[in-house]
């Protein structure tokens, strides 16, 4: 973003918002068209008996699957959100122009037919690529601009501004906000709601005939931490099923003769779902928009099988060859969960239903004012406090647990870009290899250390003697009490340069033993933000020290350099 930017440059951002606005509009028409065609596809009966669900599915599926493997640069389906991110993390904001068109057209396909998903994958990809085309001409830089396309298309798809503005702010991180995008992606967001919604004329994803009623009280308060501490733990159960599934579709593609057999898969599973439960196919708008109204008329028990069907749904669609997005199924699951504990406990389950679906939003994609705003924006303002706490509380108790793998816990510094990069993209048989070696094969022995009986003063005049910032320091058992750097410590020379270094205030340390594997050190230096770990032993004496550089030259003597860049697999025996 431009220091001060002029009259010119913000109106290249109404640009932006009024082509990707557009895109979406023509997106949930096609979306529309495929939708009418799945829906006189399933009402067919085949020798008098009605297979015209599966059938949808099948063919959805299928030709969805072709198209993302077949015509995409990263020859996979999947989570339009995780493309976005991997674009920004790992690509510097970098979006294909066949992956702008065709990753969005597998998602309609998908959820048209049936599969279980959202509309704002596509939006993402679609609205993220238009910006990224564009970001010379915006006088913006890739990442930028691509961020601020993709809040446009979250906006235009769910006429929500504000939603798609806060979720391109919270997304890329799980403790921290892109807040360089802010300017640009309100502009683009706000022109892109405008348009889809004159074009749309004023057309909600829900209809809510009887909004749940506005107010604060202490018992709502109580039953909004309970479903927010309820939602975290179904959060930490949908990561974990979801990485199952990413895990069972890697093998399915790179296994020759498996993959054949991934939509057919996917279309059977989805499909049995769907005979027991047709509320867990698609988007699900019209069963919200009723749990909303308060109109569902349903017991709990049922409720909640429904929420278990909508959970197997979703990851069968992306365990087995689905694309589209992971937002709105979120939502979904959380809303009806939620309404089932309000009926359950005897309150409006209106509100119980708000605070599930912002809660499980929260906690499973680690964004906390998104799921508060979109409420506020699709169902009405009524629940905007009690929603956000259940939606703190869940984003609180789930942990760094996420969604969105490439998501890293903050943002990093340049110096960890790389290492970051390796890491995300790594072929699974070399994360097996990297689980296997040990850290203390690659680290370095013995580091220089600073010692607690130091003044500042002489700890200023090591780091003087070697070309170190930061460097440990130890008691006199060697045993590793902190760090420091040379910034600091040349901060407080001038007024406590006779104090010992256990008398002034030192960091927290990362560290690891000896025995740990050098991914696991190597995640959880991503996690954290922080480029060096140092080594302890059994009795906490430090024995040795990695950085990232270490970590990612070790990557790259096991890993040609292409396959790091390009880390993904064709697969010539489906065309």
């Amino acid at each position: 973003m431009q220091t001060k930017p002029s009259v010119v440059y913000l109106l290249k951002q109404v640009v932006l918002g009024v082509i990707v606005g557009v895109a979406i509009v023509a997106m949930l028409a096609l979306f529309s068209s495929l939708l009418e065609f799945f829906r006189q596809l399933s009402s067919l009966e085949f020798f008098g008996v009605s297979f015209g669900l599966y059938a949808s599915l099948l063919l959805g599926f299928l030709v969805a699957f072709v198209v993302a493997v077949q015509l995409t640069t990263s020859g996979k389906p999947g989570s339009g959100t995780h493309y976005m991110l991997e674009s920004l993390h790992l690509k510097d904001g970098r979006m294909a122009l066949r992956d702008t068109l065709f990753k969005p057209v597998a998602s309609i396909l998908t959820i048209a037919s049936g599969g279980s998903a959202g509309l704002e994958g596509p939006s993402l990809v679609l609205g993220g690529g238009i910006g990224y085309k564009l970001h010379n001409l915006l006088g913006t830089e890739a990442k930028t601009a691509m961020l601020a396309g993709a809040a446009a298309g979250l906006s235009a798809v769910f006429r929500a501004p504000l939603t798609g503005i806060t979720f391109a702010l919270e997304i890329p991180f799980k403790r921290d906000i892109y807040a360089g995008v802010y300017l640009e992606a309100g502009i683009a967001s706000v022109t892109a709601y405008m348009l889809s919604n004159t074009l749309l004329r004023g057309e909600r994803i829900f209809t809510v005939t009887a909004a749940a009623p506005s107010g604060v009280s202490i018992s709502v308060v109580g039953i909004a931490l309970a479903i927010g501490i309820l939602m975290a733990a179904v959060s930490v159960l949908y990561v974990y099923l979801y990485e199952r599934a990413e895990e069972l579709l890697h093998i399915a593609l790179t296994e020759p003769g498996l993959a054949i057999f991934v939509p057919l898969m996917g279309a059977t599973l989805v499909y049995s779902v769907g005979v027991v439960a047709p509320e867990a196919l698609g988007v699900g708008y019209d069963f919200m928009s009723e749990i909303y109204s308060g109109a569902v008329e349903a017991t709990v028990p049922v409720l909640v099988a429904i929420f278990v069907a909508k959970l197997a749904a979703t990851i069968a669609t992306f365990a087995f060859g689905g694309s589209g997005g992971l937002f709105i199924p979120a939502i979904f699951m959380g809303s009806t969960l939620g309404y089932a504990v309000g009926l359950g406990l005897g309150v409006d389950p209106r509100i119980t239903a708000i605070l599930g679906a912002s809660a499980l939003l929260a906690g499973s994609h680690k964004v906390l004012l998104s799921p508060v705003i979109f409420i506020a924006e699709t169902v009405g303002p009524g629940q905007i406090i009690p929603a956000l706490i259940a939606a703190s509380t869940s984003y609180f108790f789930s942990g760094g647990h996420s969604l969105m793998s490439p998501q890293p816990m903050i943002r990093i510094e340049e110096a960890e870009v790389a290492l970051e990069r390796i890491v995300y993209t790594l072929p699974p048989e070399m994360r097996r290899i990297a689980k296997r070696i040990k850290i203390r094969s690659i680290m370095i022995p013995d580091p220089v250390r600073l010692t607690t009986t130091m003044t500042v003063s002489e700890a200023v005049e090591l780091y003087a003697r070697n070309p170190f910032r930061m460097l440990p320091v130890v008691d006199p058992d060697g045993r590793l009490v902190g760090v420091t750097t040379l910034e600091h410590l040349l901060a407080v020379e001038e007024e406590e340069g006779m104090k010992r270094l256990n008398e002034i205030e030192l960091e927290a340390p990362l560290t690891a033993s000896p025995n740990d594997s050098v991914i696991e050190v190597a995640e959880r230096m991503i996690e954290e933000g922080i480029d060096h770990v140092y080594i302890v032993n059994e009795r906490g004496r430090l024995v040795g020290v990695i950085t990232g550089v270490d970590i990612v030259r070790m990557f790259l003597k096991l890993l040609p350099l292409h396959e790091v860049a390009r880390p993904r697999r064709r697969y010539p025996y489906l065309t």
